[in-house]
């Protein structure tokens, strides 16, 4: 049986966990598209692919924009049956989709049909929830609704903050991939349909949203600061005018 042949797209650590277990797999990485260095101030926790891809031969886009037509017709060229989208905030349009011959996955760090939506790392805190999940889905045309390849729930510890909260997703993530990946070479594509009535989904934040209010609870207070503390621009207040 032919190796599957796989795009990876992403620009953050998550990428790199993928890109590992690719490296490790019986699965072929024909290509990663990733930011250009100058951008890295797009994601708060950027890691640069270019190092770790070149020692391996692998090719690498570097794109702003990966539904741009010029890396559309490189992905095309390539007809991979597979692309993972693990660790971009952009939207992959139908175009780019259109490329991959058996699907397109992406991860999202929440307990899917529950937590669909953005920032769900930081609502993760927010809400205060005692169990969370990573979920690699195949993507479709909602918003992280598409079917579910692989799940992994684990509990949180009191007072998790932001980077910590990414550590537990890179380890649930690391074995997902390599478990996948296995089926995906055997030919297995696992999918389980989405319980819509289920769905939940988490509103999108901005740096803004990190200033405190003081007329809350000390508890909200200090959700806050572990959930948008570093990568995250952080928690902030004023004193004498002066933001802190």
């Amino acid at each position: 049986m032919r190796a599957p042949r796989i795009v990876l797209i992403g620009a953050v650590e998550s990428t790199r966990v993928a890109f590992e277990a690719l490296l490790k797999s019986r699965c072929s990485l024909e290509l990663v598209i990733t930011l250009p260095i100058e951008r890295s101030n797009m994601n708060s926790d950027f890691v640069d692919l270019v190092p770790l891809a070149a020692p391996h031969g692998i090719d690498v886009i570097a794109a702003a924009d990966a539904n741009s037509e010029a890396v559309i017709e490189r992905v095309k060229a390539l007809n991979p049956d597979f692309i993972f989208v693990i660790g971009w905030s952009r939207l992959v349009g139908a175009g780019l989709c259109a490329c991959a011959g058996k699907g397109v996955l992406g991860y999202h760090p929440a307990p899917l049909p529950e937590g669909r939506g953005r920032s769900a790392l930081a609502w993760t805190i927010l809400l205060g929830m005692e169990v969370t999940a990573g979920t690699l889905f195949w993507i479709d045309e909602g918003v992280d609704s598409g079917a579910i390849a692989a799940q992994s729930a684990f509990p949180l510890p009191a007072r998790i903050d932001l980077p910590g909260l990414i550590d537990l997703h890179m380890v649930a993530l690391r074995p997902m991939m390599d478990d996948l990946l296995v089926q995906l070479a055997d030919g297995v594509v696992p999918a389980k349909i989405q319980d819509a009535s289920r769905a939940t989904y988490f509103a999108l934040r901005r740096p803004e949203d990190g200033l405190i209010d003081w007329s809350g609870s000390a508890l909200a207070v200090d959700r806050l600061v572990r959930a948008v503390t570093r990568p995250y621009p952080g928690a902030f207040t004023f004193h004498a005018g002066r933001q802190m």
